[in-house]
C-alpha cells in the first residue's frame, strides 16, 4: 500500500500549556527505543486544544462549520486556523463564539475559555485533517482531528472494536500483539470505508505507569510506529473518523471512589481528550458515555446508582437542542447493569436509543442483548489474544429508515485475519501494480476479499501525477482533486463474497487551452519538462487546426518504445505525460530517447504531413 495511506509522517511542532509538558516531550523526543523496541514518530499531545482531540473527531460537511474548544492565556489571540491533510492544505475562516470560562468535565474540573466556530470552504476535499490553531504566542496542533465529508451517506457502516488491552503482558501475547491486531483492523477498515470507527474502552492496559510512559503509549495508540521494518498503523491512520470512551483499565485504579475518579479523569483528558461526547451525522445522533468508572460499592443492578448522571444530563440537554433525529446510538464500555440507567434516561426524555454498543465482557456470542424487550445491545470480542483473530463488529445504518442491521450476521461479529497471530492473512488485502506515490500515470489496484460475504462501497485511493485527465475502469470515482503535489482519485467498488476485484486508472491526454478563440498559429512540439527527468516528464504540443496526431518514443537504435498519442484532435494546446515505461508497462533504462510527433490532415496520407523531434534524457 502507499506509505502515505499506511503511516502518517508527523513533522509539525506541538505546543503545551506548561513547562512540565515541554520537559516530558524533550525526554520523549530523545528516546529512540521504547516499548519493545518500537520506534515512534516525533509527536506529542494537543495541549490547549480540548476539542476536537484524539478521542473525538469533528465530522463536518464541506462548506459547513464545526466548533473548536481552547484553553488560552490572558491576552493570547488566535491569528489563523489551518487544516493539513495528507495531500493538501486548507485555510478555513472562523469566528469567536464564546470567551466565557466553562467546565467541560465535572470529574476532572478542567475548563476551557475560548470557543470558535470554524467554517470549512465549500470545495474542501473529503479527508482527515490535522488542526493547527496559530495564536499570538504558539501554534496548537491536534492530529487528524477533523474529518471533512462531501455528503451524509444514506447507507453506511459503523466499525466497532474494543478492549485492545494494549501493553498487557500475559501468557497468550506479548506487548506487540494488540498493536499488530490494531494494525490489521485499521488496514481492513480503510478498505471497508466505514463512516466512523468506535473503540469502546480498555484501550491501554496498566495506566499506573509514569506520566512519560503513558504519554509514549498514547502516542503509539494514535500515531503508530515501526519495529524494524514492520509498520504499525495508529488510530490516526484510519481514513474514517475515530471515537473512543474510557474503560475500567484505562484508569490507574480499579477503585472509582470520589477521591480517585478526578485523578483518572484528568489523566484521560490529557492523554485522550473528552471522556463523554455527543455529535450528529445527518439525521442520526451519537452519544459517547464514560460509564466505566463507577463506585465499587453498590450491589448489582437493583442497587446501582450511576455516578455519571451529569454526562446523561449533558447528553439530554444536547439532544433537545439539536433535535432527536431518527436514529440514536450510545457507545460506552460496560454493558450489564450499567446500561439500564442510560437507556431509561433517554426513554424518559422521549428519545429512546436505537442501538447501544459496548465492550468489557470480551464476547459477542450473547448478542444481541435485549432491553425493554428490544434487541439493541451489542458487545464485541477482545482483540489481541491467541484465541482471537482481530475481531470487530459491523453495523449497517439505513439513514432514511433510521434503523440498523448487524452485519453480516445476527452477532455482527467479524475477524480481520484468518490465522491466529498471522497478520499476513488479513481477509481484505489491497495491492497496487505500481508504486502508489504520484510517480505513475497509470496503476491497478487489486482487492482480495476473503470474507464469505459481500462488502459494498469499498475504497481505493490512487495518488497520481498532476496535469492529466484520468479514466477509471472497474469502479466509481467518488472524489477527485488536485493536492499540493499530487492528483488524488478516490474510487468506490463493491466486493462480491470471496472474490478478487481490480480497478485500473490511466491518464489521457490533457487539453491545455479550453478557450478556442486562442488558437496556435503553427504546429509545435515543445521540449519536455523536466529534462533530464526521473521518473516522468511532460511533453507539450500545439495544433493550429484539427489534425491527426501520433506521438511516439524511440530509443537510439530506432526501436519504438511507447506510443503516447494516437488521435484526431481539435486545434489547441495539449500536454501528455511519459512515465518512462514501454508499451508493455515496463520501466526503461537510463538513456537518451527520441520523442517524435507526426501530424497530418484529412487530405494527406499518414506518411505525409509534418514531423517534429525532441530528445528526452532519462536519468535513474
Amino acid at each position: 500500500m502507499n506509505s502515505k495511506d499506511t503511516v502518517s509522517t508527523i513533522s509539525v511542532a506541538h505546543s503545551y500549556q506548561s513547562d512540565v509538558f515541554n520537559l516530558i516531550m524533550k525526554t520523549m523526543l530523545y528516546s529512540t527505543v521504547v516499548l519493545s523496541l518500537v520506534v515512534f514518530p516525533t509527536v506529542s499531545l494537543g495541549g490547549r486544544i480540548v476539542y476536537p482531540y484524539r478521542a473525538t473527531t469533528a465530522i463536518v460537511l464541506s462548506g459547513s462549520t464545526f466548533e473548536v474548544w481552547l484553553s488560552v492565556d490572558a491576552g493570547q489571540t488566535v491569528n489563523s486556523i489551518t487544516l493539513i491533510g495528507p495531500y493538501n492544505t486548507v485555510a478555513p475562516t472562523y469566528s469567536t463564539s464564546s470567551t466565557s470560562t466553562w467546565t467541560y468535565d465535572q470529574w476532572s474540573a478542567k475548563t476551557c475559555n475560548l470557543k470558535l466556530v470554524v467554517t470549512v470552504p465549500a470545495n474542501t476535499p473529503s479527508d482527515r485533517y490535522d488542526l493547527l490553531v496559530n495564536t499570538s504566542t504558539e501554534t496548537m496542533t491536534s492530529l487528524k482531528a477533523v474529518k471533512v465529508i462531501k455528503e451524509y451517506k444514506t447507507s453506511y457502516f459503523i466499525f466497532h472494536m474494543s478492549d485492545g488491552h494494549r501493553w498487557e503482558s500475559i501468557s497468550t501475547r506479548d506487548s506487540m500483539t494488540s498493536l499488530r491486531e490494531q494494525n490489521a483492523l485499521i488496514g481492513v477498515a480503510n478498505i471497508i470505508d466505514p463512516e466512523m470507527i468506535v473503540e469502546t474502552g480498555d484501550n491501554m492496559w496498566g495506566n499506573n505507569q509514569t506520566l512519560i510512559d503513558k504519554m509514549k503509549r498514547a502516542v503509539t495508540y494514535f500515531s503508530g510506529g515501526v519495529k524494524g521494518t514492520e509498520v504499525i498503523r495508529g488510530m490516526n491512520d484510519a481514513y474514517a473518523a475515530v471515537f473512543t470512551v474510557p474503560g475500567n483499565h484505562d484508569a490507574h485504579t480499579n477503585g472509582y471512589e470520589s477521591t480517585t475518579v478526578p485523578v483518572c479523569a484528568r489523566d484521560w483528558n490529557d492523554l485522550f481528550g473528552l471522556e463523554n461526547h455527543s455529535f450528529t451525522y445527518g439525521n442520526a445522533r451519537y452519544i459517547g458515555i464514560n460509564n466505566a468508572w463507577c463506585p465499587t460499592t453498590g450491589g448489582g443492578a437493583a442497587g446501582y446508582v450511576p455516578n455519571y448522571k451529569w454526562q446523561l444530563d449533558q447528553a439530554i440537554e444536547w439532544i433537545n437542542s439539536v433535535g432527536g433525529g431518527n436514529f440514536r446510538m450510545s457507545f460506552q464500555h460496560v454493558p450489564q447493569e450499567s446500561l439500564p440507567p442510560i437507556y431509561n434516561r433517554f426513554k424518559d426524555a422521549g428519545k429512546s436509543l436505537s442501538l447501544m454498543i459496548a465492550g468489557h465482557i470480551h464476547r459477542y456470542t450473547t448478542n444481541p442483548y435485549s432491553i425493554d424487550g428490544r434487541p439493541i445491545i451489542y458487545t464485541v470480542a477482545i482483540f489481541g489474544t491467541a484465541s482471537d483473530r482481530a475481531p470487530f463488529n459491523l453495523y449497517k445504518i439505513d439513514a432514511n429508515a433510521g434503523t440498523f442491521t448487524p452485519y453480516p450476521n445476527s452477532y455482527a461479529n467479524n475477524e480481520a485475519v484468518s490465522i491466529n497471530k498471522d497478520y499476513s492473512t488479513t481477509k481484505l488485502k489491497l495491492t497496487y501494480s505500481k508504486t502508489n506515490d504520484g510517480s505513475n500515470s497509470d496503476n491497478v489496484g487489486t482487492i482480495v476479499n476473503s470474507f464469505s460475504y459481500e462488502l459494498p462501497g469499498c475504497r481505493i485511493r490512487f495518488v497520481m501525477p498532476k496535469g492529466n485527465t484520468y479514466v477509471v475502469t472497474g469502479g466509481t470515482v467518488k472524489q477527485e482533486f488536485d493536492g499540493t503535489n499530487y492528483h488524488i482519485v478516490d474510487v468506490s467498488c463493491d466486493l462480491s463474497a470471496s472474490s478478487t476485484k481490480t480497478v485500473s486508472i490511466d491518464a489521457t491526454v490533457q487539453t491545455i487551452t479550453t478557450n478556442h478563440q486562442i488558437i496556435p498559429k503553427v504546429y509545435a512540439l515543445e521540449q519536455n519538462y523536466p529534462n533530464p527527468f526521473n521518473p516522468s516528464t511532460t511533453i507539450r504540443y500545439a495544433l493550429p487546426r484539427r489534425s491527426n496526431v501520433d506521438i511516439e518514443v524511440f530509443n537510439m537504435m530506432g526501436q519504438k518504445i511507447a506510443s503516447l498519442v494516437q488521435d484526431r484532435q481539435a486545434a489547441g494546446e495539449y500536454r501528455v505525460l511519459w512515465n518512462g515505461g514501454d508499451s508493455a508497462g515496463m520501466q526503461v533504462a537510463s538513456g537518451v530517447y527520441i520523442c517524435r510527433m507526426r501530424v497530418w490532415g484529412d487530405s494527406e496520407g499518414q506518411s505525409d504531413g509534418q514531423f517534429f523531434i525532441k530528445k528526452l534524457v532519462l536519468v535513474r
